[in-house]
């Protein structure tokens, strides 16, 4: 049975057996359920109750899937390519992840390894990785120093899976200078 608050806000459904049970102090606000149902199971009627949670941000999102979307569309304009989402839910993730992420060099090297790897669009994969990192990275002031060849091979190895996120974020950590430090 649940009884501490924050279980039950983490499970979006939890079922309790017995006659007229509803769990724990269903007067509390935090228990209060979006939709209810009732089920037997043998000899036992079991209620499920339906929970909304609500994720507040602790701070402001770094990035939407529409931001990526709009990096997409202008790195296929810019250099070619086929223009087109071939999964969202690996989007959604990846916003959801980055905007969690506890560092902006961590949300980096997240947003470079989720497109460049898992292939969101039909094409520009590695080029939207990477511009989103560097989006990620410019909003907090970083900007990445690399010459042209490295970065084009750098961005090969994620798309094949031979360079991992910890290694991604290791170059990213070495290749990153504060916009303030430069000449």
């Amino acid at each position: 049975m649940l009884s501490d608050p924050s279980q039950i806000v983490r499970t979006h459904r939890a079922t309790w057996p017995g006659r007229n049970c509803t769990g724990p102090d269903p007067s509390a606000p935090w228990h209060r359920p979006a939709a209810s149902g009732h089920r037997t199971w043998g000899a036992v009627r079991l209620r499920t109750l339906f929970i909304i949670s609500v994720d507040l941000p602790s701070r402001m999102e770094l990035i939407t899937v529409e931001k990526i979307c709009e990096i997409h569309e202008d790195a296929i304009r810019d250099f070619g390519g086929t223009n087109g989402i071939l999964t969202i839910a690996t989007l959604e993730y990846l916003v959801h992840r980055v905007n969690r992420a506890k560092d902006t060099i961590g949300a980096a090297a997240l947003a470079i390894y989720c497109i460049a790897s898992k292939h969101p669009f039909f094409d520009g994969n590695k080029r939207t990785g990477f511009l989103v990192a560097e989006h990620l990275l410019n909003i907090e002031g970083f900007i990445i120093q690399a010459e042209e060849d490295e970065i084009v091979a750098f961005m090969l190895g994620v798309a094949t899976y031979t360079v991992g996120l910890n290694q991604i974020e290791g170059w990213i950590q070495e290749k990153v200078r504060r916009r303030s430090e430069l000449p």
